[in-house]
């Protein structure tokens, strides 16, 4: 979900019901000569894992059925591109995950393009096909 303060937010904030307020993307705002920070937010329950993290960012945009979707969708041959966009997402939540919440430390240039990632997700499938078809796993 979307948030706004009106000072600097720390990366995780503890709500006091035991559970915390992951912040990222932060960005700051001024509007009438008013300085404000919008983020991203999650929640999670309990002290926060860098797991827990990664899984409340990814869950906040994609549910399971649509990261199965993606998955199955991608290893088909089909909508790569939104499976290299999912990909890019994962690796936003490891970064965050880091250590890293500023909207200019999470940026899309700092992550391989779209292009990069289909070369390289496509590359990798092929490698997996040539050691099973090896193995004689796959007919």
């Amino acid at each position: 979900m979307k948030a706004n303060y009106d000072h600097m937010p720390q990366p995780i904030e503890g709500v006091g019901n035991g559970s915390f307020l992951i912040n990222y993307n932060v960005e700051q705002v001024l509007k009438d000569e008013k300085t404000s920070y919008d983020c991203d937010q999650v929640l999670v329950w309990n002290e926060p894992t860098r797991d827990q993290i990664i899984s409340a960012i990814i869950r906040d945009k994609y549910n399971q059925d649509q990261v199965e979707a993606l998955t199955a969708n991608y290893l088909a041959g089909k909508d790569v591109a939104e499976f290299a966009a999912f990909q890019t997402h994962r690796a936003i939540a490891k970064s965050v995950a880091s250590g890293k919440f500023l909207k200019s430390d999470l940026q899309p240039e700092s992550y391989p393009a779209a292009d990069d990632r289909i070369g390289e997700l496509e590359a990798t499938t092929t490698a997996v096909i040539e050691v099973l078809n090896d193995k004689g796993l796959v007919p």
